[in-house]
């Protein structure tokens, strides 16, 4: 660890303490985009702890329904008579925590900023449940919320009091956060997007995956790299869990090793993977996964010694989703429970148990034309690239038809050679507008949604464009016995359910 490192850690964690002190002595708490899953699971968690807590977000959804069924209010829209509505039921507001799509125009934002209101970001409120608990953040490019759920739902299914907070809503307990007061471990999905996990000191680290994201932030691969650095430095003496397959992780897992920070490191990977001398003294998990036989999964824990491999453990497992990446999160957390001495063959019996998460290969219906509909929160071509491989296994026999609506502009372009490379060999797509978030007018410009269209038109001439619901629903109303991905991180999911509605005789 370099100086600049040591010398940002010491001042992040001395904010941490202030802003675990303003929190202790807060009541009233408003939340700026309280629908989004990050923010609205936060609200939970501190309405939980006995705080008043209320908010605005700009739509109505699945998630505010939830949020106003668990006793906190949330006004549709931003405007100052919320915030005045809000002072009437609770009292004076203390702090207010916001969304990372809220900007400092925002009118509600603005007026507390005039007011000299103590005001948060997301990353900061959270870190007061990360810092103050026995926690386990979950970290990475892909694969962060179905390892928390996985993780939060085996711990629970041990008897374990277990809180957490999740990037999707787990279907078990219709929610994305849980707070237990006897807690023995606090389980939050710790996004890296603008540095945000560097508020946390956690006392262990799973890192289920790590591949260049978010350049629109960090800029290059090294700045991604660094951060995910000095979040390894700010772990707690505890357990670092990490895959180690691709070359960002292969070369983190190396940093690792210098940190004195880090009591336990444990690697796993598949089988193909020759490991190598670095990993000498090392335990390290190897799992095995076949397309044949795409529910079944084997994994070993060996311990490598005078570069001789010796197998400790062996365990087979099944999953009810046939994806290589879905095995690998499993065996993450499977990883992790070994490190507590509780990984049983009960654990595994669990596996194909696991109830899911919302829009992760989730089937919404069946229209009338026996067309399987699926909305899922892919958005970088890896994921796609997974994805389409499990539709392909899971329905064998039918046409595959990906509706993809890319999430901001200026990921879009820095991730365009990607796309073009997947979506070559994609049959049957369908592109809609690249979905606004965060992104500016240069953004736009330098990457828009036709130029998008015309860029994949170059390498795939089945590609269409449609350029909103009514368009997709008329192109998909005559198609039958198909499987239709409605895919991406914005608004897409609606589009699926609106199609079921649309398409009229669904069947659940």
């Amino acid at each position: 660890m370099d100086f600049y490192f040591e010398l940002d850690q010491k001042i992040r964690y001395e904010n941490s303490i202030k802003i675990i002190d303003l929190l202790e002595k807060s009541k009233n708490i408003y939340f700026i985009g309280i629908g989004g899953i990050g923010l609205s699971a936060l609200a939970q968690l501190f309405n939980k702890i006995g705080k008043k807590v209320s908010g605005s977000d700009q739509y109505e959804s699945e998630i505010t329904s939830i949020l106003n069924e668990s006793g906190i209010k949330t006004y549709i829209g931003h405007n100052l008579s919320n915030i005045k509505n809000s002072i009437k039921l609770f009292g004076d507001i203390d702090i207010v925590i916001y969304s990372p799509a809220v900007n400092d125009e925002n009118i509600e934002l603005s007026y507390f900023k005039r007011e000299n209101t103590f005001t948060l970001t997301y990353g900061q409120a959270l870190s007061y449940f990360v810092n103050t608990m026995n926690s386990v953040s979950v970290c990475g490019t892909h694969g962060k919320s179905s390892t928390t759920a996985i993780l939060s739902e085996m711990l629970i299914e041990h008897k374990i009091d277990t809180s957490f907070l999740c990037g999707a809503i787990l279907k078990k307990f219709n929610t994305n956060a849980i707070f237990n007061k006897n807690s023995k471990y606090f389980i939050a999905e710790s996004c890296e997007y603008k540095e945000t996990f560097l508020n946390f000191f956690p006392n262990n680290i799973i890192i289920p995956s790590l591949e260049v994201d978010h350049l629109d932030y960090y800029k290059n691969e090294e700045n991604y790299f660094n951060a995910f650095k000095s979040f390894l430095c700010q772990l707690k003496n505890g357990t670092l869990v990490m895959r180690v397959e691709k070359d960002l992780e292969k070369r983190l897992f190396k940093y690792a090793k210098s940190l004195k920070n880090i009591k336990n490191i444990l690697t796993y990977s598949s089988y193909e993977e020759k490991l190598a001398e670095e990993y000498e003294n090392h335990q390290h998990f190897y799992y095995f996964y076949d397309e044949k036989n795409p529910n079944e999964v084997r994994f070993e824990k060996i311990e490598i010694k005078n570069k001789k491999q010796n197998i400790l453990l062996s365990y087979n497992f099944n999953i009810n989703i046939p994806s290589k990446e879905y095995a690998a999160n499993f065996v993450s957390v499977f990883a992790f429970l070994e490190s507590l001495s509780i990984l049983n063959a009960e654990s595994l019996k669990y596996a194909p148990k696991y109830f899911g998460i919302k829009r992760r290969f989730e089937l919404l219906g069946i229209d009338k034309n026996n067309n399987y509909v699926i909305s899922d929160y892919a958005h970088h071509p890896s994921e796609i690239n997974t994805l389409l491989k499990i539709a392909k296994l899971k329905y064998q026999s039918k046409k595959i038809f990906l509706i993809f609506q890319a999430h901001q502009h200026s990921r879009t372009k820095y991730l365009l050679d990607e796309f073009l490379k997947l979506f070559k060999e994609v049959e049957n797509l369908i592109i809609l507008p690249i979905y606004r978030q965060r992104d500016s007018e240069d953004d736009i410009k330098n990457m828009s949604s036709l130029m998008f269209f015309e860029s994949i038109e170059k390498v795939n001439k089945n590609a269409i464009y449609c350029d909103g619901e009514r368009s997709i629903f008329d192109f998909l109303k005559n198609i039958k016995d198909s499987v239709f991905l409605f895919t991406g991180a914005g608004t897409i999911d609606n589009f699926a359910k609106n199609y079921l509605k649309f398409s009229k005789d669904t069947r659940e």
